[in-house]
């Protein structure tokens, strides 16, 4: 009887050790996702700097929470209206026309979506994190950009970040933020790279991301 005692606390010693191994991952399917232990928002917004970082949230709301809406659906971003950055205005004016964008968010669980994102007869699809309260939502990633110049390349790390209120019939108040995380110069300086902290601040201009067939 001993021997079997000793057997089963062995074996549920084993399977919560596993689950917790499970928990502490974050890209397949059964993650569960510790609520209050994720920092990745926070990690994003540290690298704004100091100077920045009023102009920033005095023009983009992130919604906190850790119950958020659900967010599954296909949406179209349009018009994209460029609304602020810390770049000026000759390198980044907001004034440019910028492309319609259609994304889709599917298989949310434990506050986490499949996010796949069609601009410009391109297709990208990433894991996103989805926070928020209420009919509120942020969800945020984190993406690398390679600009390849011939001569060298630049690459980059930006924090892309979507925010809005569900409704209805789309997203409403729908806004995006590129936030430059990391730069890697390979052109020797030849090219001008964006500082790391830069931001780009967009807007839906009609204020309501219209609820879409999804067929990319």
């Amino acid at each position: 009887m001993r021997r079997i005692k000793r057997t089963a606390f062995v074996l549920v010693a084993m399977m919560m050790s596993a689950l917790l191994t499970t928990s502490c991952t974050k890209n397949d399917e059964t993650t569960i996702t510790l609520l209050g232990q994720e920092k990745y928002i926070d990690d994003i917004i540290d690298v704004i700097p100091d100077t920045l970082l009023t102009v920033f949230n005095n023009n983009f709301r992130i919604h906190r929470g850790y119950i958020p809406p659900n967010v599954e659906g296909a949406y179209r971003f349009s018009p994209k209206k460029r609304k602020i950055s810390s770049v000026p205005q000759q390198y980044w004016p907001l004034s440019t026309i910028e492309p319609d964008v259609d994304f889709k968010f599917e298989d949310q669980h434990n506050r986490m979506a499949t996010f796949s994102h069609y601009e410009e007869l391109t297709t990208k699809t990433d894991t996103v994190y989805v926070i928020g309260h209420d009919t509120y939502f942020t969800t945020y990633y984190i993406e690398d950009i390679n600009l390849d110049y011939g001569f060298g390349e630049v690459k980059y790390k930006r924090g892309i970040i979507y925010s809005g209120r569900m409704k209805k019939n789309g997203i409403g108040a729908l806004a995006y933020a590129s936030i430059i995380m990391e730069v890697e110069d390979y052109t020797n300086g030849h090219v001008d790279t964006y500082p790391v902290g830069s931001f780009f601040l967009y807007e839906d201009g009609d204020g309501l991301a219209e609820e879409i067939e999804w067929n990319h």
